[in-house]
């Protein structure tokens, strides 16, 4: 009885603590920079009991991250003739990789923790790849040619990836 009621309440979980935080922002607020830790100690836990073949890339995380940036591409280009900024910003939103927390996210709800952990690898490791490609096209106004365009953001996105790697 105790079980079945937790199960069906675990899924509630979520949607209360984003009511809480929308609640309780001015007293929260202050611990904001606690946000990181959070989020790292639930991966952390989501995936102790996990092996890590768990997590490998499976062909479905490809699939879903071809379909992802074709939804935000052909958005952007519908979109582009209405306002050039909101199809931009449209496409960003398409070009971000999973969420850090999916896992523990997944986990919580009783998903398939190790595919939500490597769809989080594998689209923050392929979005590394695109993103200095991806972009500069999205400027067509841009003074700089696009190779230098996309250096100038490959070496942002290596500086932010292997910034806290050092």
């Amino acid at each position: 009885m105790l079980g079945s009621l937790w199960s069906r309440l675990k899924g509630f979980a979520p949607l209360f603590f984003i009511a809480v935080g929308l609640l309780s922002w001015r007293i929260t607020a202050p611990y904001g920079w606690l946000a990181p830790w959070i989020i790292s100690a639930m991966l952390f836990f989501a995936v102790l009991n996990m092996p890590p073949s768990a997590a490998a890339p499976r062909p479905k995380h490809l699939l879903l991250f071809v379909l992802q940036l074709a939804i935000g591409g052909t958005l952007y280009f519908i979109l582009s003739a209405w306002d050039h900024v909101i199809a931009t910003s449209l496409f960003m939103c398409f070009l971000a990789p999973a969420a850090a927390a999916a896992g523990a996210m997944t986990s919580l709800m009783d998903g398939d923790t190790g595919f939500a952990t490597g769809y989080t690898i594998v689209t923050h490791g392929l979005i590394c790849l695109v993103a200095p490609f991806l972009l500069p096209l999205l400027d067509s106004h841009s003074q700089l040619p696009f190779w230098t365009l996309s250096g100038q953001i490959a070496l942002l996105v290596i500086r932010m990836v292997m910034l806290p790697i050092v």
